[in-house]
């Protein structure tokens, strides 16, 4: 049985939040892949990105997307 991806919708405060630990040089890279993901995964981003797509351009695994 293959897990779906869990559609997720940002509101506008956590979008900017998030948008902020990926611009600032002072965030670790663990936080800063999966704040990427959750940007990347938000139901509200202009185009919508497949899992594939989050994937490849967050540069973690499968399992990582799920897990965040």
């Amino acid at each position: 049985m293959s897990k779906r991806l869990t559609p997720i919708t940002l509101t506008v405060e956590n979008r900017q939040k998030l948008e902020e630990l990926t611009t600032k040089g002072s965030t670790t890279p663990r936080i800063y892949k999966r704040a990427r993901i959750l940007l990347l995964s938000d139901t509200n981003n202009p185009k919508p990105l497949k899992l594939e797509e989050i994937i490849e351009q967050s540069d973690v695994s499968r399992v990582t997307v799920f897990n965040v």
